[in-house]
């Protein structure tokens, strides 16, 4: 027999883990938009303006359409639905997009960087 509050609790996970992808969607968009906005000016008489920011834009559309998806997949999820959100993290690339996926983000973000510099890595 399944315990009803388990399941709930499953559930919950499986809905937040939709509105945390949905999140690192929208902040893709807000990325692309960001350099779209960066790019247009210097380029707008280049062909790089027609083509590789149009894709920029489309990069941004598509982000922006999937978070809002993912977003009401997480609204309209089954009760019960297990989940093991952790491992679902392992081997990421980026840790903080990982743990922000998981929930064990803190919010602080590290501030090693220099006013006005370019941060690469």
């Amino acid at each position: 027999m399944t315990d009803p509050a388990a399941a709930k609790a499953d559930t919950e996970v499986l809905a937040q883990l939709h509105l945390r992808l949905a999140a690192e969607l929208e902040r893709l968009a807000a990325l692309a938009a960001s350099l779209d906005g960066a790019f247009a000016p210097r380029t707008a008489r280049s062909a790089l303006r027609s083509e590789a920011l149009q894709d920029l834009d489309r990069l941004r559309q598509h982000c922006a359409d999937i978070a809002v998806f993912q977003t009401r997949l997480a609204a309209a999820l089954p009760k019960g639905a297990p989940l093991a959100a952790e491992t679902l993290a392992d081997g990421l690339q980026l840790r903080d997009v990982a743990d922000r996926l998981t929930g064990r983000a803190t919010g602080a973000r590290r501030t090693t960087q220099t006013p006005g510099e370019v941060d690469l890595f």
